[in-house]
């Protein structure tokens, strides 16, 4: 066994050559690694609306007992970015913007709809997506049950999607949004 100062230093040399070559690979790599935001990125940015900004409200905002409401959540994409559809599109990756709702008191009536979404070629991933530029517009139908009381509801929920450009694209982001629907007493 080989042993002493010498060998000591030349060895945390050694150890010293391995992480600074890492450090510098990993930089590299980020620097040519198109697409995707870095995990510190995302890190600093997590508690930003990243490149949205979200707006929701039922469709009427009045409706009686065994009527039915539409929710719409109005998205306002920044100049230069887009993100997704709601449909699935490309199956290495989960592309797809999702809208999530918390435990409310009316059923859906059907899926979510949305504003036509324009096809393009994805900087990052190369291939024809579905993506919205400027704003977009998802609708849901609800149905109020007959024996519900008066009152406001409050209806709540998030959009997950991906801030994306050219050139990169975010991290999965959550943003939450709310809006109530008034439920009136029913005409005689």
């Amino acid at each position: 066994m080989i042993s002493g100062p010498k060998y000591a230093i030349d060895r945390c040399l050694a150890v010293l050559g391995i992480c600074i070559s890492a450090v510098l690979a990993q930089t590299a790599f980020a620097q040519q690694s198109p697409g995707f935001q870095s995990f510190e990125d995302f890190q600093r940015s997590r508690d930003k609306s990243l490149g949205i900004h979200i707006m929701a409200s039922t469709i009427p905002d009045e409706v009686h007992s065994g009527g039915f409401f539409k929710l719409r959540v109005t998205v306002i994409i920044d100049p230069g970015g887009h993100i997704y559809s709601i449909e699935e599109q490309i199956s290495e990756e989960s592309l797809a913007t999702q809208l999530r709702l918390d435990r409310n008191a009316f059923p859906p009536q059907g899926e979510w709809s949305e504003s036509a979404p324009r096809i393009a070629v994805d900087g990052v991933f190369q291939k024809a997506v579905k993506i919205h530029e400027n704003a977009v517009e998802f609708n849901r139908e609800f149905k109020v049950p007959e024996e519900i009381k008066t009152g406001a509801y409050l209806i709540a929920g998030s959009l997950v999607y991906r801030f994306c450009d050219d050139k990169t694209c975010s991290l999965p982001r959550e943003l939450v949004f709310q809006t109530s629907v008034l439920i009136a007493e029913s005409k005689p």
